[in-house]
C-alpha cells in the first residue's frame, strides 16, 4: 500500500495520466483517465471512515459475558496501557484485543481514553513488547471480529463502536462493561444511563 501511495503521490505519475497525448478520442480520453485516477484514488482516502454521526462518537469496553469485573475508565486505561494484566476475580491473564490505528473505533477510543490519535498507546506497547512487562496485543480487522474473540475468550477485553451494538449485533457471548466518548463529542450527548457506569475496580 506505501508503494501505491507513493506512486500515485509521484509527479510523473500524474503527468503519465494528464500529459499522455490522446491517439484517438481526444478530450473524451482525457476524461477517462480522470475518473480512472479518481476511482482509483478515491477507495484509498474513504478508508479515513469519516466520524460524524453522534451514535458513532462512542465505543463500548466490552468483555467476555463470564466475566463480571467492574471497570472504571482509569482501570480500562491501565489495561489498554499493560500496566493491569490480570483479572483479580480468577488470576487470568488479561488478553487486550486492539483493531488498526485507521479503524473508526480505534481512532474514537484513543481520543476518549488519552486524547490523541493513538500515538501513547502505540508507544506503550513497543516499550511494554520490549521489557516484557505486558503480554503483545492482538490486533484483529474489525468490531465483528472483536466481539467473535470477545465472545470466546473469557480473559479477552477490547473495544467496538457503540454503533455496532445497534440492530442485534451485539454478540450474545459479550458484555458492555463502559461506554467511552471523547470530548468533542460530550456536548452533544445527552445523560447516557450507560456512560461511565460500572465505576469499581
Amino acid at each position: 500500500m506505501k508503494r501505491v501511495l507513493r506512486h500515485i503521490s509521484d509527479p510523473s505519475c500524474f503527468h503519465m495520466f494528464f500529459h499522455t497525448p490522446a491517439r484517438r478520442g481526444g478530450s473524451f480520453l482525457s476524461v477517462v483517465q480522470m475518473l480512472l485516477v479518481f476511482l482509483f484514488l478515491f477507495p484509498l482516502t474513504s478508508t479515513a471512515h469519516p466520524v460524524s454521526r453522534s451514535r458513532w462518537e462512542a465505543v463500548a469496553v466490552i468483555v467476555n459475558a463470564e466475566n463480571h469485573v467492574s471497570l472504571s475508565e482509569e482501570a480500562i486505561k491501565m489495561i489498554f496501557l499493560g500496566e493491569k494484566t490480570v483479572w483479580e476475580a480468577d488470576r487470568l491473564v488479561i488478553k487486550v484485543i486492539l483493531q488498526p490505528p485507521d479503524q473508526p473505533a480505534s481512532r474514537v477510543f484513543n481520543r476518549a481514553l488519552f486524547g490523541d490519535n493513538g500515538r501513547r498507546l502505540s508507544r506503550q506497547w513497543v516499550r511494554n513488547i520490549f521489557t516484557g512487562q505486558a503480554p503483545p496485543p492482538v490486533t484483529l480487522p474489525d468490531d465483528r471480529a472483536v466481539m467473535e474473540k470477545v465472545s470466546r475468550d473469557r480473559a479477552a477485553i477490547g473495544f467496538v463502536l457503540r454503533g455496532a451494538l445497534g440492530g442485534g449485533a451485539l454478540h450474545p457471548g459479550v458484555r458492555v462493561t463502559v461506554i467511552l466518548v471523547p470530548p468533542h463529542a460530550r456536548n452533544r450527548e445527552s445523560a447516557s444511563p450507560s456512560h461511565g457506569t460500572d465505576r469499581g475496580e
